[in-house]
């Protein structure tokens, strides 16, 4: 087996690492983050992360990372969980 046959994406999680809790009651997981630069409050879903994929699958990587930046403003600025990227044509009748 070639190392590249087991390179693919799997969709298990999706999530984020905040410098200040993002719901009540949320605890710091470490207090030196490499991604915050101190504390951190992580949070992910595996749910989400099935929608991230869904998005590469259907709209290739552009689709991806506008659902990323779509999900980033729906987490730390309250906006519209995004929509995943649909098939751009009918593939079954």
């Amino acid at each position: 087996m070639e190392v590249q046959e087991l390179c693919y994406p799997i969709p298990i999680d999706l999530g984020y690492h905040s410098k200040v809790p993002m719901h009540d009651g949320q605890e710091p997981i470490s207090k030196s983050c490499e991604f915050t630069g101190g504390a951190c409050y992580y949070d992910g879903s595996s749910l989400n992360a099935a929608e991230a994929m869904y998005s590469l699958v259907n709209g290739g990587d552009k689709a991806l990372w506008e659902f990323l930046e779509a999900y980033y403003e729906h987490v730390f600025y309250g906006g519209a969980f995004p929509d995943p990227k649909e098939y751009p044509a009918k593939l079954r009748d």
